[in-house]
């Protein structure tokens, strides 16, 4: 779990800005204590990101630039580094 967030972590930084502003955008006007805002957009945001990353770049050819190698899976499904 640890590798798998470390490998997810440069991508959402990349990424993360423009979803924390629409979702923090469309809680703004709302009469809701900052701080279970910001849980909110947390918890919205945390799924998302790490959802795109795992179908749209961990197998693919951006996987490779982002994290310098290429994953498969097992049979068991699990993804292992290739060889």
């Amino acid at each position: 779990m640890t590798r798998y967030l470390s490998d997810a972590s440069y991508r959402i930084y990349l990424v993360h800005y423009p979803l924390i502003a629409f979702i923090g955008g469309m809680l703004a006007s709302t009469a809701v204590a900052p701080a279970l805002k910001f849980a909110a957009t947390v918890a919205a945001t945390t799924p998302i990101l790490l959802g795109s990353y795992h179908l749209c770049v961990r197998f693919t050819a951006i996987g490779i630039v982002l994290n310098g190698r290429k994953h498969v899976r097992d049979a068991d499904g699990r993804a292992i580094p290739a060889t």
